[in-house]
């Protein structure tokens, strides 16, 4: 009788038992299967973001594309200008300064159009240096025309000296520029520009660019 007794409690602990793993495995399936559903989820909306992104830069790049072209037509239009002087100026040495210019402005168009990160501080800086180029050119200009003095051979040596710093200015930042080192570059073409016109000022020239 008791050996029945301990047979049928033994029954009912082992039907419990599989009661208890057949819950506890049809809650395990549950799990697995809303991980899964998650997981799908997440590939799902990675997809559609990953696709939105690669868009947007698409659409950025043909818009920085289209802004670069209209820049370096403007850049070339204001070189273009500025070597207008080249042929009505006589000094040698002036003319080969303004030569490195021309050089120096199209090896930052070229380096602008192969990485246009940089463009816009780029622009400024382009901007800057070849309207100060222009000025100079203009002064050397009216220069060359005035009487021969003793005055007007230190206003030639000042702007030349102008023109040289705006050589200088170029050759350092194509450099960073091509390095992608342009956390000052405003900063810089403001010294420039500060420069040129202390310049102008002391000379007592400083014509309508």
């Amino acid at each position: 009788m008791e050996t029945n007794k301990g047979c049928s409690f033994g029954g009912i602990i082992a039907f419990v038992v599989l009661v208890g793993a057949l819950l506890l495995f049809k809650n395990l399936w549950k799990i697995i299967l809303a991980a899964m559903g998650l997981l799908v989820l997440a590939v799902v909306i990675y997809i559609v973001y990953a696709s939105a992104k690669e868009k947007k830069t698409k659409t950025e790049a043909e818009i920085a594309n289209g802004n670069i072209s209209e820049r370096v037509a403007a850049y070339r239009k204001m070189l273009s200008e500025l070597m207008h002087y080249y042929y009505n100026i006589h000094d040698k040495t002036v003319k080969e300064k303004l030569k490195l210019v021309e050089k120096a402005a199209n090896r930052m168009i070229e380096t602008v159009k192969a990485d246009a990160r940089d463009a816009e501080k780029a622009g400024l800086f382009m901007r800057t240096a070849l309207d100060g180029a222009k000025r100079v050119m203009q002064t050397y200009q009216t220069l060359e025309k005035a009487p021969e003095g003793e005055d007007i051979e230190k206003a030639k040596a000042s702007a030349l000296e102008s023109l040289e710093k705006v050589v200088a200015a170029f050759d350092e930042q194509n450099k960073k520029l091509y390095e992608n080192d342009v956390l000052n570059m405003d900063v810089e073409t403001e010294v420039l520009n500060q420069s040129l016109e202390e310049d102008f000022s002391d000379s007592g020239k400083t014509p309508e660019a």
